[in-house]
């Protein structure tokens, strides 16, 4: 799904009801669709005319800043990353890739993309973003829902877009937009947020999702818990109204307000083993606690 994501593809019909309506078929309980498209090689044309065209601004390349013959820049899978002054919004440094920008200070490569995909506010001081958005890239903007008093009453294409016309031009507060999104904080500077595309996760025991119908959402951390199962490999029946991972219901168990958020230095979102099968989370925290522990 992330490769035709990142073509420009999605899960939501986007032909009109007029024209796809009239041509569904029932056959034994499914449905199947089929649209007639009519001036397909006109449209064609139109697409490859549209693709060959000069960009309508000129794209800003970053050369290799890091010196190295056999930087991870040269394979073209990297994206520019710029340091700067969260005061004034002024770029201090351009880096070619985010493990350029760690390595000369001293940081772990996934400290820096953190910062700039929304996860956190900075890494030991330092505030970076990308020098160029590119919107298709999971790790690119995201739209946002300023939020007040449960209802949305804003939307914006990126947290940068939200911070700059909710807290002035020169902010910076993109990171802490995002840790809200995310359900590490609360609120930034009294002002809540929440993504506003539906999030996609597998489930966390079989690592599919397939059966879409039949995943459980966690609806702990105000709905921002990552927590996803499908209800055959809890071995439970889907239950009506809210539900929570195993996690959450602690939380819940223990008094704690289900919309609030969780500090990152606290577990969250993972279940306890079942059936015989320990989610993929759990599985993936012990591995890493036995390397440090090899280490």
């Amino acid at each position: 799904y992330s490769f035709f994501k990142r073509l420009g593809y999605d899960r939501r019909v986007t032909l009109a009801q007029s024209i796809w309506k009239p041509a569904i078929v029932h056959y034994e309980g499914a449905a199947v669709v089929e649209a007639r498209l009519e001036n397909l090689d006109a449209e064609e044309a139109k697409e490859k005319a549209a693709a060959e065209a000069p960009p309508a601004s000129t794209v800003r390349v970053i050369a290799c800043t890091s010196g190295q013959p056999n930087c991870y820049c040269k394979t073209g899978r990297t994206r520019a990353i710029a340091r700067f002054d969260p005061a004034t919004g002024q770029e201090l440094q351009v880096y070619c890739s985010a493990s350029d920008a760690a390595r000369k200070h001293g940081l772990a490569p996934c400290a820096v993309t953190h910062v700039t995909n929304g996860l956190s506010p900075s890494a030991q001081g330092h505030h970076f973003r990308y020098v160029a958005e590119v919107p298709w890239l999971n790790s690119g903007a995201r739209a946002v829902l300023h939020v007040r008093d449960g209802e949305a009453v804003a939307e914006y294409k990126s947290a940068m877009a939200a911070a700059q016309s909710i807290f002035g031009k020169a902010s910076r507060l993109n990171g802490a937009v995002g840790e809200v999104c995310n359900g590490y904080s609360d609120h930034v500077e009294g002002q809540e947020f929440r993504w506003a595309d539906p999030r996609i996760h597998p489930c966390d025991y079989c690592g599919t999702d397939a059966r879409a119908d039949r995943l459980l959402l966690c609806d702990g951390i105000g709905g921002r818990c990552t927590a996803t199962a499908h209800a055959e490999c809890l071995g439970i029946v889907v239950p009506p109204g809210d539900w929570f991972c195993d996690r959450c219901d602690e939380r819940r168990l223990a008094g704690w307000p289900m919309a609030a958020a969780v500090a990152r230095s606290q577990p969250r979102g993972y279940f306890k083993v079942r059936n015989g099968v320990t989610p993929q989370p759990v599985v993936l925290a012990r591995a890493r606690d036995a390397a440090a522990a090899a280490a």
